[in-house]
């Protein structure tokens, strides 16, 4: 595989619908290994190597009542995926 291939494949993702469902498991299934929910924090961990493939998201009461009225717009934890 060459580095040409690898930019090409990347650049696949780049422009896709966020909201599309389909998508989202793409990305998902492309890039995350797991994810795990804490009481007080989110936990990503991310399909790369290195030392910074896990992320940890602190969940606030506001972001937990969101998801329990089925409101899953989190734009501060895709802001970190995405970042």
């Amino acid at each position: 595989m060459v580095k040409k291939d690898v930019a090409a494949w990347l650049e696949s993702f780049r422009d896709g619908d966020i909201k599309d469902k389909k998508y989202q498991a793409k990305l998902f299934d492309t890039f995350v290994i797991s994810v795990y929910l804490y009481d007080k924090k989110l936990k990503i961990a991310f399909n790369f190597s290195g030392k910074k493939n896990t992320i940890s998201v602190p969940l606030d009461a506001s972001i937990v009542d969101n998801i329990e009225k089925g409101e899953t717009h989190l734009t501060g934890v895709r802001l970190a995926l995405f970042w």
